[in-house]
């Protein structure tokens, strides 16, 4: 009796354990099939990221999976949900008299009705059943676009009987300290003089990102790219630049324009990184007070590398972050895949404020007495845009564009518009 009792006890537990065994078999395949790898790491940097899978991803993994427990609701519910993060809004009605001033808003410039045409483009790529959670308050995907297309009509003054107030909701973002402070800088696409080929005029090399086949192991640091030439002749130059500091300068922006000598425009475009933690070079110049706190732009930093040129090596080798870049035919493009318009397309911290969703920006300018209000619209997120509390606006392509990046640099305030509830 004892001999079977205990025969049954043994089976018993171990049908418990082989259970036990497969689950956390299927657990360990599914969280290998679903975690990122380094490089795919490295372009989720530039590409979107979203807390939910959409019904057809792309091949070229222009959707990166970063959240398994709503990949799960997803595939149960059928129903995508992009939450930002709580905490960040508060709802603010806005008084008469700034309602009158946002009357100021209604125009309708060909560069506003260009991105609001891409944002609803974004948008209708995604699925009719994304929803978006802001601090708890769920708007679908197909309430944005309606709400963009009555913001279209408001601006185009084809929508008189209800003022600004009327048709959206305004919810702030708290900021920095939660005192409605954000943080504004910009960005823009450079043009560089280049050359297809080395020449002593142009000998500074732009990469492309090496396959297996060029290279082995852990990719090279800044250094050791451009101080001791690891990559020269593996077949991975794709433009000559007479400047080191123009190349670093690119690196931050993301893309710029090659400009060779038979006047043809080349746009290269972000293409990955070497998997090395970036140290921006500012606080180092900054501590050492080569420039001061005041003058810390980057106009002024290129001013002071290019009056003290033997500092360039060394302190651009302190960054070990390296981009690469590939050749593109289109239009500069944002991470949420869309062309960016100058002045509206704006850079964000993903977590907090999602794709597809409108700001409205009371933006202080240097020079100018008034501060100037503008719609906002999240298309591009960038490395060092992180938190709530920190927009980058883009402004376009050259010199004119850089002069308008540097005017932004300011702290504003900032509201996210929704429909409002009928």
């Amino acid at each position: 009796m004892r001999s079977t009792t205990r025969f049954i006890l043994i089976f018993l537990f171990l049908g418990i354990g082989i259970v036990a065994c497969k689950k956390y078999y299927a657990y360990y395949q599914f969280m290998t099939a679903n975690s990122l790898s380094d490089k795919e790491i490295d372009r989720a940097s530039f590409l979107p990221t979203f807390n939910a899978v959409p019904d057809t991803c792309i091949e070229d993994t222009t959707f990166l999976q970063t959240d398994l427990s709503l990949e799960i609701e997803e595939k149960e519910t059928k129903e995508e949900l992009i939450i930002s993060k709580n905490g960040i809004f508060k709802e603010v009605v806005f008084e008469e008299e700034e309602c009158t001033i946002l009357a100021d808003l209604k125009t309708l410039s060909e560069e506003l009705k260009e991105a609001l045409k891409q944002q609803k483009r974004y948008l209708k790529r995604e699925s009719k059943k994304r929803k978006y959670a802001f601090d708890g308050i769920e708007r679908s995907n197909l309430q944005l676009r309606q709400m963009i297309d009555q913001l279209q009509e408001w601006l185009a003054k084809e929508n008189d009987s209800l003022s600004f107030c009327e048709l959206f909701e305004t919810y702030q973002l708290k900021g920095k300290n939660g005192q409605g402070r954000v943080h504004t800088t910009a960005y823009y696409t450079p043009v560089i003089e280049a050359s297809r080929t080395w020449s002593k005029e142009f000998q500074y090399p732009i990469y492309r990102k090496p396959t297996a086949s060029a290279w082995t192991g852990k990719l090279p640091t800044r250094q050791e790219i451009d101080g001791e030439m690891k990559l020269i002749g593996r077949d991975l130059e794709v433009a000559w630049t007479k400047s080191l500091l123009d190349n670093y300068f690119m690196n931050l922006q993301g893309s710029a324009y090659m400009e060779y000598q038979d006047s043809v425009q080349q746009l290269l475009v972000y293409e990955g990184q070497n998997g090395h933690p970036y140290r921006g070079v500012q606080n180092y110049i900054l501590s050492q007070k080569y420039v001061s706190s005041v003058g810390i732009d980057m106009q002024n930093v290129k001013r002071w590398f290019k009056e003290n040129p033997d500092s360039i090596r060394p302190i651009l080798f302190r960054n070990p972050s390296y981009t690469f870049f590939k050749k593109s035919s289109k239009a500069p493009t944002g991470a949420a895949g869309v062309p960016l318009t100058a002045k509206h397309s704006v850079a964000v911290d993903t977590r907090y404020i999602p794709y597809g969703s409108v700001l409205l920006a009371k933006l202080p300018r240097r020079g100018r007495k008034k501060a100037e209000w503008r719609i906002l619209l999240p298309q591009d997120k960038g490395g060092a845009i992180r938190g709530d509390a920190h927009l980058d606006v883009y402004c376009g392509v050259g010199e004119d564009a850089a002069n308008e990046a540097r005017s932004l640099k300011t702290y504003g305030e900032v509201w996210l518009l929704l429909p409002k509830q009928r």
